[in-house]
């Protein structure tokens, strides 16, 4: 045998004897994602499929900066904060249609000066502009991108925030919903009309016993102090198909990182994962103790979500109930690679992913994996249970380890109540809470199939024990 093939025999021992180091090793690939051990290996879900930059543009027209990406209506909006201009391309063909400038015909005279933030809505048929530089919000026609409105701070805003409008989502019947740069009161909800309505996302305040005795010896002005809520230092926001408002926070101190706020203000994301929803888990690592900041979320209308990592420049995507489905991308300058993580938006089952910093726009293209898994989750959040099963089946052959996709698997099974196969795919997934939820139907569909048996044959023994009593008695007297 050669030393070369000596050599080649040590490498694959090594690499046998140390899989979590070659995993991390390579982890600015995609080839890993999070099981109920750990990291494990997996298999792409997306793959970089081509970008858009200044070459996409007309002659003399610079893309500078990628500052936020929303699809609607056909159209790809690229928000540009150091061109203070608004790409607007196909967002089938990706060529482009035109750009809206400071004082430009398309833009009626909108004075913009650093929009960071873009969101259309296909129901009012209107492009809504973030501009923190202009502290406006600015509302487009969203066929001849003509000014419609300009919406300032309101009247009746109250705290402390400065209305530095940085990203926005809108919903069906107008309400806008807006973080604003350097503000932890909140994100800031506005009425149609433009009118302030609330701050969504405070933190609920916990009093214990101590600090109501120190409440009872504060002044007033130590009191109004202590009264003051504050919230997580929010990043994107985005409304689901439900309505709910996602949004995620950069803040390392909170202990939350992506939210889901119905309409009081609660949080009720769902994370029932293996590492709930922190992106990566730096104890997994070698060499690393960097925790992800999330700075962007895009929804999808079936429950899927996708959270972007600026640290460490990569793409997380979840589905509703908080599995990981898969994750991309790294930081870098290497083709696939994200210098300045800025963006994301969802084109269909395929992910836009903006690069400030280079002033591109990276478009994923789901793999069959990918795609397989993402049609499962919509086919489950449509109730077509079946089809469901089928779709994560097929995730399942391009992707043994994924996980999600076992537990999937059970879910559908424990709703239509075979929970024979829920029990075998739970313990595929090592899913204890859906595993004893399986098992607890089973043990009750089982108790009640041989109900009967079990009647039956206590009777009988019951009858057995009374008789060879009576036998007994009789037996005994008889001899006395």
């Amino acid at each position: 045998m050669t030393k070369k093939w000596l050599a080649a025999l040590a490498a694959l021992v090594l690499a046998a004897l140390s899989p979590l180091t070659a995993l991390a090793d390579k982890t600015d690939q995609y080839n890993y994602t999070y099981g109920p051990n750990g990291i494990v290996a997996s298999v792409p879900g997306f793959d970089l499929a081509r970008t858009l930059d200044s070459g996409d543009l007309p002659e003399g027209t610079v893309l500078w900066s990628v500052d936020d990406l929303v699809v609607g209506g056909g159209r790809l909006y690229v928000a540009d904060a150091l061109g203070a201009q608004i790409h607007v391309f196909d967002s089938e063909t990706f060529t482009h249609v035109v750009t809206i400038q400071s004082g430009s015909e398309e833009a009626g005279g909108c004075p913009l000066a650093g929009p960071k933030g873009v969101c259309f809505s296909e129901t009012l048929g209107e492009l809504y502009i973030a501009d923190p530089a202009a502290q406006k919000v600015f509302v487009l026609d969203g066929e001849t991108y003509a000014l419609k409105r300009s919406l300032g701070r309101p009247e009746n805003m109250t705290g402390d925030t400065q209305f530095a409008p940085y990203r926005i989502a809108v919903d069906t019947i107008g309400r806008l919903y807006i973080v604003v740069q350097n503000s932890h009161e909140g994100i800031v909800e506005l009425n149609p009309d433009g009118g302030f309505s609330r701050y969504l996302g405070l933190n609920k305040p916990k009093i214990n016993l101590i600090e109501y005795f120190w409440r009872s010896l504060a002044t007033d002005e130590q009191k109004k102090q202590m009264a003051k809520a504050y919230a997580p230092s929010f990043g994107g926001v985005d409304l689901d198909g439900d309505g709910f408002v996602f949004a995620v926070t950069g803040d390392t101190s909170s202990e939350e990182k992506v939210f889901r706020f119905n309409a009081k203000g609660d949080n009720v994301i769902r994370a029932e994962g293996y590492d709930k929803l922190v992106g990566d888990v730096p104890q997994y690592f070698e060499n690393s103790e960097t925790s992800s900041v999330f700075t962007d979320v895009a929804t999808t209308d079936f429950g899927a979500y996708a959270v972007l990592d600026r640290q460490n420049g990569r793409v997380f995507v979840y589905d509703f109930d908080g599995y990981l489905i898969t994750i991309f991308s790294g930081l870098g300058y290497m083709k696939g690679d994200l210098a300045e993580a800025s963006s994301l938006a969802w084109n269909g089952y395929d992910l836009l992913v903006g690069d400030r910093e280079r002033g591109l726009v990276m478009v994923y293209m789901a793999t069959d994996f990918g795609r397989s898994a993402l049609m499962a989750v919509e086919s489950y959040n449509k109730g077509e249970w079946d089809r469901a099963t089928e779709l994560y089946q097929t995730a399942l052959s391009h992707n043994a380890n994924f996980y999600a996709g076992y537990s999937g698997i059970g879910r559908n099974y424990l709703m239509e109540r075979d929970f024979s196969q829920a029990v075998y795919y739970y313990k595929l997934a090592k899913d204890d809470e859906g595993y004893s939820q399986a098992f607890q139907g089973y043990r009750e569909t089982v108790i009640q199939r041989y109900f009967g048996w079990f009647v039956a044959a206590f009777l009988l023994l019951a009858a057995v024990f009374i008789y060879t009593e009576i036998r007994y008695a009789r037996r005994k007297g008889g001899v006395g």
